[in-house]
C-alpha cells in the first residue's frame, strides 16, 4: 500500500506539466509532422538487426505503404490486418495502414495457423501485411503483401481520408475465456493512448465483440 505522500509522489509529481494536444489530429498526422520537425531524430532501434531508423525514414516508407494499399482499394472502414514481428518494417507498416485510412488489425505471427485464420476471417481483413514470415492464406482469400514490397513509388504525404473520429485499430483478446472478441479503438485524441469505442463490433459489422482482457499481439 502506498501512502499519502508516496501516492502524490508517483501520480502527480513526476507527471510533468499539463501539455495541449490537437484535439483534431488523427495519430499518423501528429507523427509526420513531428518527423518534418526533427527527421534526424532517433525513432527505431532493433537490437536484433542493430537497425535504426530516424523518424524521417518510417514516414517516407509509411506514405509508399499508404499509397500502394490505397492503389489495392483501402479506405476508410477497411480493416488491414498486420503479421510481423516487432522491429524496423513493424512502425512503416502500422502507419501506412493508418495513412491509407484503414485500420490496423495486429495479429502476432507467432500464433497457430488456425487461430491466425480465424483472426483474420473475423475482421474481416481485406488486406494483410506480413513481416519476413510467411503467414497463412486468409480464409476470404485476401491479398498477401510483405511490407518491404511496398517500399516504392513516391513518398510525399497523401491527402487524408481519415479523421480523430475514425477506427484506427481492432484489438482482439486472447480468448482464455472463449472465442477471441474483437475491440475497436478510435484514433487518439488529444495524444491519448486510445479511447476504446464502447460501441460493440457485432453492431457495426455484425460480428462479436467485448472489451475483455484485450492486449497488444504484435511481438511476443
Amino acid at each position: 500500500m502506498l501512502t499519502g505522500d508516496e501516492y502524490e509522489d508517483v501520480v502527480r509529481r513526476h507527471q510533468g506539466a499539463p501539455v495541449p494536444y490537437p484535439q483534431e489530429k488523427p495519430l499518423h498526422q501528429m507523427f509526420a509532422e513531428h518527423a518534418a520537425r526533427r527527421p534526424d531524430l532517433t525513432a527505431v532501434v532493433d537490437d536484433a538487426s542493430g537497425t535504426t531508423l530516424t523518424f524521417g525514414e518510417p514516414d517516407r516508407l509509411s506514405d509508399q505503404v499508404a499509397r500502394a494499399l490505397r492503389e489495392r482499394g483501402v479506405g476508410p472502414g477497411d480493416r488491414v490486418a498486420i503479421l510481423a514481428e516487432r522491429g524496423p518494417e513493424l512502425l512503416p507498416g502500422l502507419l501506412g495502414i493508418l495513412k491509407s485510412g484503414g485500420a490496423y488489425v495486429p495479429v502476432d505471427p507467432g500464433y497457430p495457423s488456425a487461430h491466425i485464420r480465424l483472426l483474420l476471417g473475423d475482421c474481416p481483413a481485406k488486406l494483410v501485411l506480413r513481416g519476413q514470415g510467411e503467414v497463412p492464406e486468409p480464409p476470404d482469400g485476401a491479398p498477401v503483401l510483405r511490407i518491404p514490397d511496398l517500399y516504392r513509388g513516391p513518398a510525399g504525404p497523401l491527402g487524408p481520408t481519415s479523421g480523430s473520429d475514425d477506427v484506427a485499430y481492432v484489438i482482439y483478446t486472447s480468448g482464455s475465456t472463449g472465442r477471441p472478441k474483437g475491440v475497436m479503438v478510435e484514433q487518439p485524441r488529444g495524444g491519448q493512448a486510445a479511447d476504446v469505442d464502447a460501441t460493440p463490433l457485432s453492431d457495426r459489422t455484425g460480428r462479436h465483440a467485448a472489451p475483455e482482457d484485450a492486449s497488444p499481439s504484435t511481438g511476443r
